[in-house]
């Protein structure tokens, strides 16, 4: 009768709730509505409930919309930062202005509606009440999180979304990006904060790499970058950026302007094989200065690698090769691959009126493709 009386109150409490406060309690009222059931209370009151919560859910699910994927096409005219994230929206600002022969990969951007339709329910209580331990640490906070993420079953809607937009690709094998609404912006950048996936099979394996990408944005260092900035990842969406795979004959990345300050500069940081190694630090590359205005090499300091980085030909993920004893010692780009990155640049650089770092790859075709542009900012002077 006592445990009646105290899930009756708080059924009453609940139903008192104003609209715009019970959109951010939809998930702990609805373990109240199995309460309420367990406890045998009257049926007009739990029929009360449920209908409030189902209206609820419904309301969030029109709010969410219809855009849960969206082509990377910037003939659709969609750059808002707010529903496909910092990375996509950077690629969708500068693929009318590259020069020819450069190219971003055919793709389509799960938005952060998607993620905010995952997170509907139990799921964003689960976050919530994680951030809300003011006991826990950064690491705890994100095994919390995560795990409620990835514990989740992705709404059938977004899954259908994802199949045709990855069958519309006809690509073998894809690449899976973050694309946070808090990345590469204006104040600041968490670049190399969240996941990305590459060789990722059409099919079931896209899906579940979307929520792996979904779930990195509660990842440790993220966590403590946004406490540090007085940030709330609760405020913070995740959109994926899913792209046809494309393997690369060398990749780096590129600074338009010489981070140290020489004047009518730019510096490449590249290698042989995939990209991976420069952007995440775990390869030194060969290091280029060339001339902004004409392209000309100014100086260059070779690496010394051994390895380079390739597609995992059976499964999601990248192995580590020898590289060809024909390549060992010999700069990965030549002069006319240099003096196109400086043509990138300066067309970046007259577009934007900034500073940027691009990543980037030139494939066995000799094509030059953009994987990632964003703009330097003072807190990261390397490539990130």
């Amino acid at each position: 009768v006592e445990l009646r009386g105290r899930v009756r109150r708080d059924v009453e409490a609940a139903l008192a709730v104003p609209e715009d406060a019970l959109r951010h309690r939809t998930g702990g009222l609805f373990r109240l509505l199995r309460r309420a059931r367990a406890a045998g209370l009257e049926a007009t009151v739990v029929t009360r409930l449920h209908e409030r919560l189902t209206r609820q859910v419904a309301e969030e699910r029109a709010r969410a919309g219809s855009r849960l994927v969206v082509t990377l096409d910037p003939e659709e005219g969609l750059q808002d930062r707010a529903l496909v994230g910092g990375k996509a929206a950077g690629l969708l600002r500068v693929m009318p202005i590259l020069p020819a022969g450069c190219h971003v990969p055919r793709g389509f951007v799960v938005t952060s509606a998607a993620y905010r339709l995952h997170l509907l329910g139990d799921t964003g209580e689960r976050l919530r009440e994680a951030v809300a331990d003011s006991g826990a640490g950064e690491p705890a906070v994100s095994r919390r999180a995560r795990a409620a993420i990835l514990a989740a079953e992705v709404p059938a809607e977004v899954v259908a979304a994802i199949r045709t937009a990855s069958e519309a690709l006809g690509a073998e094998r894809l690449a899976v990006r973050s694309s946070a609404t808090i990345e590469d912006g204006a104040a600041g950048s968490l670049a190399g904060q969240f996941d990305t996936y590459l060789g990722v099979p059409v099919g079931d394996e896209t899906v579940e790499r979307v929520r792996w990408a979904w779930a990195s944005l509660w990842n440790v260092r993220a966590l403590r970058t946004l406490t540090a900035s007085g940030q709330s990842p609760i405020a913070a969406a995740q959109a994926v950026l899913v792209q046809q795979f494309v393997p690369t004959r060398a990749a780096g990345v590129l600074f338009s302007r010489d981070p140290s300050g020489r004047p009518d500069a730019l510096v490449v940081n590249a290698h042989w094989g995939l990209g991976e190694g420069i952007s995440q630090g775990d390869s030194r590359g060969d290091v280029f200065w060339v001339r902004r205005s004409d392209g000309d090499l100014l100086a260059v300091e070779p690496g010394e690698d051994a390895t380079q980085i390739r597609i995992d030909p059976d499964r999601t993920g990248t192995i580590e090769a020898p590289l060809p004893a024909s390549r060992r010692g010999v700069p990965c780009l030549g002069r006319e691959q240099l003096s196109r990155l400086a043509a990138l640049a300066r067309a970046l650089h007259e577009a934007t009126g900034r500073s940027q770092d691009v990543e980037f790859g030139f494939d066995e075709e000799g094509a030059l493709v953009v994987f990632q542009v964003r703009r330097v900012v003072a807190a990261r002077t390397g490539a990130a």
